[in-house]
């Protein structure tokens, strides 16, 4: 898996598929959204401990010309 498919309807199908209910009739997204929501507020703690930003943005593209040694705004 990439990151591009890190959504969570991927992510809770190869769970199901891991869990031996890849058609999920036993595991379905009702019965695993509760699971991703303690897995995720697991990892965003594991970041906040850390430091580690999260953001949803994502900055455009700046070319700086070698020999720049300060970048305004």
């Amino acid at each position: 898996m990439t990151t591009a498919d890190l959504t969570a309807s991927t992510v809770m199908d190869a769970a199901a598929s891991l869990l031996n209910d890849t058609a999920k009739s036993v595991y379905t997204y009702v019965v695993q959204i509760p699971y991703l929501n303690m897995a995720l507020r697991d990892l965003q703690e594991t970041f906040e401990l850390n430091n580690i930003p999260i953001t949803d943005e994502t900055s455009a593209l700046i070319n700086i010309s070698s020999g720049v040694e300060a970048v305004g705004f």
